[in-house]
Parts: structure tokens; sequence; C-alpha cells
């Protein structure tokens, strides 16, 4: 039972959530009518790059992560961070992973497979150089977001300028998010796990975090087809749902919205 917890853990079913990026780039690229069509293609791809290649990925992460989160409250609870799975056998089941991953998208769309390349080298650049940087580390660590979007487009249909406000619209929310996860932080006192966080004080993060809302209000204007429009607004409540939530909601709504946050 211990060895599936942490085999669990490892995994982080709960980052598997991502995966809607990709899901709302797939309900844009095929249509009216033919969802249902294709479900079992997205459920490939979902296994191939959610469960196997972003596993791995996440697994390579904390292995390059753990000096600093063995300095975070929360984090250092991990097993690798904690020493309870070896950096030697983490490194091997992420390089595994990822490379299964690669490789089955590969053999099933190359297109696939060179978006987990570029994936993978996002990931590398992020972790070896944009998290130490300010503001890039934001940024870095939202890029990936709508290029999921564009990745659901791309494998699934023809990407065009018609699907720009979708794709604008998860970088929005995602970098909402990532500001405020930000500001959550550092309102912890958590700068010590985070060392790029000292560059910012809280109200900057607050304003970061709320600055995507006019961004998301322009683009619900843009959208002609229903399809568009109606994931750009779901993404609109989906951030004032979060900013909302976490600055001015009342307790229970903002402990909400800092769970959601934190993890």
């Amino acid at each position: 039972m211990e060895k599936l917890r942490i085999a669990l853990y490892m995994a982080r079913p709960q980052k598997y959530a991502t995966f809607a990026s990709v899901v709302a780039g797939y309900i844009v690229a095929v249509g009216p009518g033919a969802h249902w069509a294709r479900m079992r293609e997205l459920a490939f791809v979902f296994v191939v790059f959610a469960v196997l290649f972003y596993t791995g990925v996440y697994l390579l992460n904390d292995v390059l992560d753990k000096p600093l989160d063995a300095l975070h409250p929360r984090k250092r609870r991990r097993p690798i961070a904690s020493g309870i799975v070896s950096v030697r056998h983490a490194t091997l089941i992420g390089l595994g992973l990822a490379g299964l991953g690669i490789g089955l998208g590969m053999a099933w769309s190359p297109r696939l497979g060179a978006f987990e390349v570029l994936f993978l080298a996002v990931n590398v650049t992020y972790t070896g150089l944009l998290k130490r940087l300010p503001t890039m580390d934001i940024f870095g660590n939202t890029i990936t977001h709508p290029l999921r979007v564009v990745m659901g487009i791309a494998v699934f249909g023809t990407l065009s300028m018609a699907h720009l406000p979708v794709i604008l619209s998860s970088g929005l929310l995602y970098l909402a998010g990532n500001a405020l996860k930000r500001h959550l932080e550092l309102s912890k006192g958590n700068a010590e796990a985070r060392p790029v966080l000292k560059h910012y004080s809280e109200r900057q993060l607050l304003a970061l975090g709320g600055l995507p809302g006019i961004g998301l209000g322009g683009l619900l204007l843009v959208p002609e087809d229903p399809m568009s429009r109606g994931v750009v607004a779901f993404v609109s409540c989906v951030w004032a749902f979060m900013f909302v939530g976490y600055a001015c909601g009342p307790s229970w709504l903002r402990k909400a919205v800092t769970v959601l946050l934190a993890g």
C-alpha cells in the first residue's frame, strides 16, 4: 500500500487537469458533431502525453528541484525531496516514461511527437534558467498551457488565425494562476524555496493576477463562431472565480481557491 501511495504521488494525477487545455484545442479543431467520433484518439493522446510523457517530465523536474524542494514546507514531503526515492531511480523512471511517451507519440503522429519534444525543451529551459529570472519565471511557467491548446488544434485539425482567441485566453488564465500562486507562496514566507520571489512584492503579483481579466474581456468580443466564443467565455468565468475568490471572496471561497493554487 505504501509503494502504491508513493507511485501515485510521483505520478501526480492531479496535474492531469492541465490536459483540459488540449481538450479545448480538440473541441475547436474537430468542429460540432465530430467530438464523440474521435474520442478514442483523444483518449490515446491523454495516455501518451499526460500520463506517460508528462509524468516523466515531472519526475525529472523533481530531481533537478530537489535542493529547493527540501526547503519548501509542503514540497519537502515529496518522495524525491524527502529521500524516499533515490535520484538515480527517479531519473531512470523519468527518462523511461518521457521516452516512451515520445516514442508512442511519434509512432501515432509525428506531429504529436514533435510537440512532446518541444514541451521537453521548454521544460528544460524553464527549470535550468527561466525559473531564476524575475518575470520570465512566470511567463516561462505559463507558456506550456497555450501550447497545449495549440497542440490540441494542430494534432486534430488545422491551425488558423481564428483559433487565436482560444489560445490567448488559455495563456491569460494560467498567467493569472501562476501570479496568484506566487503571491500565495510569498505571503506564506516561502521565498527561500523559490528565490525569485524576492524580486516581487505581494501587490505586484496580485495586480498581475488581475490584469488578464481585461484581456479576457476583450477576447470575448473577437470570436465569430459560437464554439470559440463559448470556450473563451468559460475561461473568463474560471478566471473570475479564481481571482475574485482569492483576492476578495469570503473565507471559505478563498480557502478553496488557495487549495487549487497550492496544488
